[in-house]
């Protein structure tokens, strides 16, 4: 869905010392599926090009020796603070190889916040034509930097592409219950 309006209720880019930068939230744990190690490799030359996208990251700092200067590792978070961090950031990326749920996708999608993810089924079942695919079929690195020019120029046009689940999934704390429920089953 295009939303012309984007956004609504907050500034269009997070300025910071006067430099234009574009948060770009990735609230996963550490493992092998989440990508974060090609996220990482990806965002040394995405700073070259794109140096305003600012990724952040819900994993310890001390994971990899050096990082980019576009990505911050802030570790684990509480569910309150990831909403929170959601509210602030211009984007969601999620690079999950699998999920069976995908949590941070509808959390996402209840705030509206658009949504970069490989076009992979969980996803395209989930957000439909509502979100900024990376083409699976393509070198990850090339994918991603395309994705974020696009995202880029939409923001600048204010033509950004809102996640959402068709129809709206009830709220996230209900699912939460509805999943514990089945998994004590």
């Amino acid at each position: 869905m295009i939303n012309s309006n984007y956004p609504k209720n907050k500034s269009l880019l997070n300025f910071t010392r006067y430099k234009l930068e574009i948060r770009i939230f990735y609230p996963a744990s550490y493992l092998p599926h989440k990508n974060h190690k090609q996220l990482i490799k990806a965002a040394f030359q995405i700073y070259k090009e794109i140096p305003e996208i600012k990724f952040i990251l819900t994993i310890k700092k001390d994971i990899y020796n050096v990082l980019p200067p576009n990505i911050s590792c802030i570790g684990n978070i509480s569910r309150k603070r990831v909403i929170n961090l959601m509210k602030k950031s211009d984007a969601l990326i999620f690079l999950s190889s699998f999920e069976s749920l995908g949590i941070p996708l509808i959390e996402a999608a209840n705030v509206d916040l658009p949504i970069i993810v490989p076009q992979l089924p969980y996803a395209l079942e989930l957000l439909g034509s509502n979100a900024y695919y990376l083409d699976i079929e393509k070198d990850f690195q090339t994918s991603l930097k395309e994705v974020l020019k696009k995202f880029k120029k939409d923001l600048s046009l204010k033509k950004v592409i809102n996640s959402s689940i068709q129809p709206k999934i009830i709220s996230t704390d209900s699912l939460l219950k509805i999943f514990i429920n089945i998994l004590k089953n």
